[in-house]
């Protein structure tokens, strides 16, 4: 699962960067990276983002439990977002129920090539252990004490003005001691996108800024990471099983590297 950068692919999320004017620079999908920025932003560093080097239970048992959240960057082919349309009509439709708990943290987009930024910031606004583990004056701290009581909209919006957090990310995106591609200049497209899978309140959700909502994904089952692992094969690797653009980490109390 190679490494690689990200984009900002959905209607939606065009909209929404193009009227705001706002670009950060894209966070490659590499451990190092996201495991950077999240400790400039304050979280402890018992926790850790790991490669995820393959989805069978063999290869998932070998990862540091417990484990907090599953990020997924993916390359939004044609097949993958006709069958994301048509998941989201039928649940705006009433045809499959979506019940989100209030427990769930979720921002929407509105800060272009910042997918992989947020993709990190869901994975550790989900998981209390790492929130109760933030430092007095961490940065990431003040943008969720900023967000409480916010609904979506307005995080994405707070997150637009949080200077403190895009300085950390694009920092650590031009950082060459743990970039494997060279960083895409500031609003220049790229050829993935980046999402987020968390348990929360004995559901799996999936977490997507460029999208309308959150989506549930139904109980967290015996083991986390081999319930997510299951609903990505299934409703992206199966939707579009020609594609070989796939990159997995894991966010857990351990580092593998």
């Amino acid at each position: 699962m190679a490494s690689t950068t990200t984009e900002e692919p959905k209607k939606d999320e065009e909209e929404t960067t193009t009227k705001k004017k706002i670009y950060w620079l894209p966070l490659e999908s590499n451990p190092a990276m996201l495991n950077e920025f999240a400790y400039r932003v304050g979280m402890n560093k018992k926790f850790a983002f790991n490669d995820v080097w393959g989805l069978d239970d063999g290869l998932t048992a070998m990862l540091p439990r417990p484990c907090y959240a599953l990020t997924l960057l993916f390359n939004p082919s044609d097949k993958i977002k006709e069958f994301k349309a048509a998941q989201q009509k039928d649940i705006e439709d009433g045809k499959v129920e979506n019940k989100i708990s209030d427990k769930v943290f979720y921002m929407k987009q509105y800060v272009g090539n910042a997918c992989g930024t947020i993709a990190t910031l869901h994975s550790i606004a989900n998981a209390p252990q790492i929130r109760e583990s933030l430092t007095e004056n961490a940065p990431i701290g003040k943008f969720f004490n900023l967000c409480d009581g916010k609904n979506q909209d307005e995080r994405g919006l707070i997150l637009g003005e949080a200077d403190y957090l895009s300085e950390a990310s694009d920092n650590s995106a031009t950082n060459t001691d743990n970039a494997q591609t060279s960083a895409p200049q500031r609003g220049e497209g790229v050829n993935a996108h980046f999402i987020a899978f968390v348990p929360c309140d004995g559901c799996v959700y999936e977490l997507d800024g460029g999208k309308a909502f959150p989506i549930n994904h139904g109980p967290i089952g015996d083991d986390f990471i081999q319930t997510a692992s299951k609903i990505i094969q299934s409703k992206f690797m199966q939707v579009d099983p020609d594609s070989y653009h796939w990159n997995i980490m894991a966010l857990c109390e351990g580092n593998m590297q």
